[in-house]
């Protein structure tokens, strides 16, 4: 085979992958900041129509067909996730779980999908090495050494309430560490400084008792130690 031929083919190849190497967001505005940098207007911009340019972009990998997804592994195998009916009355929407296609993240090698309940939502990821799924409570944010990912889910309703921090390895996630606040969090996000340092915002109210509460953002950090995880109580 000659150069030219084989220049093209590879080329060809990475033409076909990167528009599908990875997600943008952030963590806690995915929707919002694609929308954003698409010009789709707020009315329009729903989870349904997120997917739609998703699976455009990476229609080599994933498909859509009804209420099944279709995810290509590297060994060339796929899996197949279907929405699930958990009543027999498909016309109430309390019995149905929708799952949604909404990235992949080419550096860590994991599929990121979404899943609506009637009430609330969680993701999963699915790995292309074996098609392993990891449940997760929230979009996950990755570390900048791609060796862990960081969620929150703090809103005002219909949340775990939760910080969790996960590794990454060969043998898939393991959770190193999770976060229960005692006070209410209006709503939570998580920033990676760098590689061993997290910082961490949280809406809350200044007075607990009063009726007319206002809420305020206020930070704390997460470093990790060779024990694990803590708060820095020297910021």
């Amino acid at each position: 085979m000659n150069k030219k031929r084989m220049f093209l083919i590879m080329v060809i190849f990475f033409l076909n992958i990167l528009p599908c190497k990875s997600f943008g967001e952030t963590a806690s505005n995915y929707l919002t900041d694609f929308c954003k940098r698409r010009n789709i207007r707020t009315e329009k911009c729903n989870i349904k129509k997120y997917e739609e340019i998703k699976i455009k972009e990476c229609n080599d990998f994933v498909q859509r067909k009804g209420p099944s997804l279709k995810f290509k592994l590297n060994n060339s195998q796929t899996i197949n996730i279907k929405n699930i009916m958990l009543l027999e009355d498909q016309s109430n929407s309390s019995a149905m779980v929708d799952h949604y296609f909404i990235g992949y993240n080419k550096i860590i090698d994991y599929y990121i999908m979404a899943n609506s309940y009637y009430e609330g939502g969680d993701f999963t990821l699915i790995s292309r090495k074996n098609g392993k799924k990891y449940d997760i409570q929230d979009y996950p944010n990755v570390s900048p050494d791609n060796r862990r990912i960081a969620t929150v889910d703090m809103y005002d309703a219909y949340s775990n309430n939760e910080l969790q921090i996960f590794s990454i390895s060969d043998n898939g996630l393991t959770r190193e560490f999770s976060l229960k606040p005692d006070e209410y969090w209006a709503s939570g996000d998580v920033e990676w400084i760098n590689k061993d340092r997290i910082r961490v915002k949280k809406e809350v109210a200044e007075n607990q008792t009063t009726r007319n509460r206002k809420y305020v953002f206020k930070y704390f950090y997460l470093v990790k130690t060779q024990s694990g995880w803590a708060i820095d109580k020297t910021k």
